[in-house]
């Protein structure tokens, strides 16, 4: 996203490394003392008593789809207007904004064209959002929020986005305000819809195939049950716990609105992202709304999107890690970390102390002039240009290492893909197969299936093409070298 921040994240706190839960910079404060130890205390366990079975939408067998989101259409348009009419917010928007489904699921929409940017199309309240502002405080909306007040009793540095999730709890039970409890029952997205690793049941977590982003997962999982055990009853049968449901909904849709400024959107975190939006978010200028704001010309019933990264990309671990899904037709930005390479090029396991790095010239002449070569190394080929993004190119071709390092290094960077290609349990064709066969059923509308299993299997298979290409990269240039 960008704007204040450029960024709809929450990921811009430092971070345990273990586990990839965000810890508070060091000397953050909520109005509360900062935990010296840089991680969350679970001495103190609190015993909460479960939440109530909750009202999250779930579309009963009996109901359309389309009835079903036309139900939380009315329900987004009824709070929308609610927040308007309560909070007297101005200046009018340019256009009304309506919640309706779209080719990567809800988003918002423009009910009207927008001839120009900057013009406003939604302002919401501060004092409406769920607000933790490091060097201020805490700022709620009017209400009791319990399960927040609990929470900072027991550890009085929390981060913010626990905080954020307590109070998501607190919404859900009914225990913070009216229209907090009604837009998490009735808008946030049910328990077995999000597809974030931290949500995901075991039997599907291992199905992503690939080692790093299940171990974080799962040790993310520890964390929060360790934190919090009276959250840890499952929302749903074989979906996430209560803790993590509401973490996964402030990790892909919380904003942050300056230094140290994170705030849960109500409105504007339905919206989808796209690396070239045609929305952008804002703070007023007198800090009393967050707007949503064009970026391009928009016209009537086109999805508003803004950015989650910014121009600069993530790659696609932390895509799903974050958001729950991978950009559609590969990722220019993904990258392979290799662990025979460290940070600046050289081999871990060499003997040679200065970096060994690769002459870009001579992976460039393996492509020749034609085609192949522009679509590696303008991005067209998505997977074959995050391949090549892995690889550590000398900036100047005088910096290249001697030939035979170079082979040695490629040879070591091949041994190492080809061993994460030797556990895989299905084939680059039998994936793509399966993921054609459930995006055609979930298409059908009467065909249930289940988003998880779609957006593990997209993962895998994108992780796949991109290993596949660097292994065919590889074996190119030590074949062409001899």
């Amino acid at each position: 996203m960008l704007g204040c921040c450029a960024v709809k994240t929450a990921a811009l706190r430092p971070t345990c490394a273990c586990c990839s839960l965000h810890l508070p910079a060091r000397g953050a404060r909520v109005g509360v003392a900062h935990h010296p130890q840089y991680a969350y205390r679970t001495n103190r366990p609190t015993k909460w008593s479960i939440l109530p079975r909750a009202l999250l939408p779930q579309r009963s067998e009996e109901q359309s789809e389309q009835a079903f989101d036309d139900q939380a259409a009315a329900t987004f348009a009824s709070l929308l207007q609610e927040c308007y009419q309560t909070t007297a917010a101005s200046p009018t928007p340019a256009a009304a904004i309506a919640l309706r489904p779209g080719i990567n699921g809800r988003g918002i929409f423009s009910t009207g064209d927008i001839p120009s940017t900057g013009k406003i199309l939604m302002n919401v309240p501060l004092k409406t959002c769920l607000v933790v502002d490091y060097s201020q405080r805490l700022q709620l909306p009017p209400g009791g929020w319990p399960r927040v007040q609990r929470g900072l009793a027991k550890d009085d540095a929390l981060p913010w986005d626990i905080i954020h999730a307590l109070a998501l709890l607190d919404g859900l039970a009914g225990d913070g305000n009216d229209f907090w409890s009604r837009y998490t029952n009735e808008l946030l997205p049910s328990p077995e819809s999000l597809t974030l690793p931290v949500c995901l049941p075991e039997e599907l977590l291992v199905q992503l195939e690939h080692p790093p982003i299940i171990e974080a997962a799962r040790q993310q999982k520890q964390r929060l049950r360790d934190l919090f055990p009276g959250l840890s009853a499952p929302l749903c049968e074989n979906g996430p716990t209560y803790l993590e449901w509401a973490f996964a909904c402030v990790r892909s849709r919380a904003f942050c609105l300056g230094q140290d400024i994170f705030a849960f959107i109500p409105f504007l975190d339905a919206a989808n992202h796209n690396i070239d939006p045609n929305t952008n978010f804002e703070m007023s200028a007198d800090g009393s709304t967050v707007n949503l704001v064009s970026l391009k010309e928009i016209k009537e019933n086109e999805e508003l999107t803004i950015s989650y990264t910014g121009s600069i990309g993530y790659t696609n671990q932390r895509y799903m890690a974050q958001y729950g899904f991978v950009p559609l037709g590969g990722n220019p930005f993904d990258r392979i970390v290799f662990q025979c390479i460290d940070g600046d090029g050289s081999m871990n396991s060499s003997v040679m102390q200065s970096p060994v790095l690769l002459s870009l010239d001579s992976f460039m002449n393996l492509f020749g002039d034609g085609e192949a070569m522009v679509d590696a190394f303008s991005g067209r080929d998505a997977y074959m240009y995050a391949a090549l993004k892995s690889l550590p190119f000398a900036a100047m071709e005088s910096d290249a290492a001697p030939m035979a390092e170079q082979l040695q290094l490629c040879r070591n960077l091949l041994d190492e893909v080809l061993n994460e290609q030797k556990e895989w349990k299905t084939s680059i064709e039998e994936d793509a197969a399966l993921l054609i066969n459930l995006s055609e059923k979930s298409s059908e509308m009467s065909c249930s299936v289940d988003s998880r299993l779609e957006a593990v299997v997209r993962y895998r298979l994108y992780r796949k093409k991109m290993v596949d290409s660097t292994i065919k990269v590889l074996r190119a240039f030590i074949r062409g070298s001899h």
